[in-house]
C-alpha cells in the first residue's frame, strides 16, 4: 500500500483548490448584531443590517441554487433563517422567546454545492 504525505494541495496554477460537488461548508460566519460586526467568516463577501436582529450574509461564491444546508445558533436567543434565500445569499433572524426579532451574537453555516 502506497501513503501519500503532503503539506499544500494547490491547482495547476498555484492557487487554491475549489470544492465542488462535496459535501462540505462553504461558507462560515460569526456576526455581532450588536455591534455591527463580523469577529470572523469564511466564504462571505458582505453582511448588511436589514433591520433589528434581520440580516443579510452574502457568499463570495455562488451555490448552484438556492438549496443548500444551512445551520445557525445564537448566544441566549433563537435563530432561523427566512424563506429569502438566493444562491448567493441568506437572511438569518435572530428571536427572542416571544418571537420578537433582536440584535445578538448569531453564527451560521452553509453547505452545498458550488455553481
Amino acid at each position: 500500500m502506497s501513503t501519500l504525505q503532503t503539506n499544500t494541495i494547490q491547482t495547476s496554477s498555484g492557487g487554491p483548490v475549489t470544492l465542488t460537488k462535496q459535501i462540505a461548508q462553504k461558507s462560515y460566519w460569526r456576526l455581532n448584531q450588536i455591534g455591527s460586526t463580523l469577529d470572523d467568516s469564511f466564504g462571505v463577501s458582505s453582511t448588511s443590517d436589514s433591520a433589528t436582529g434581520i440580516w443579510v450574509i452574502n457568499t463570495i461564491n455562488s451555490f448552484d441554487s438556492n438549496h443548500f444546508g444551512i445551520s445557525s445558533a445564537g448566544t441566549n436567543w433563537h435563530t432561523y433563517f427566512s424563506s429569502t434565500t438566493t444562491a448567493s445569499s441568506v437572511t438569518q433572524v435572530a428571536g427572542n422567546s416571544s418571537h420578537t426579532s433582536v440584535d445578538a451574537l448569531i453564527y451560521g453555516s452553509l453547505t452545498g454545492d458550488l455553481a
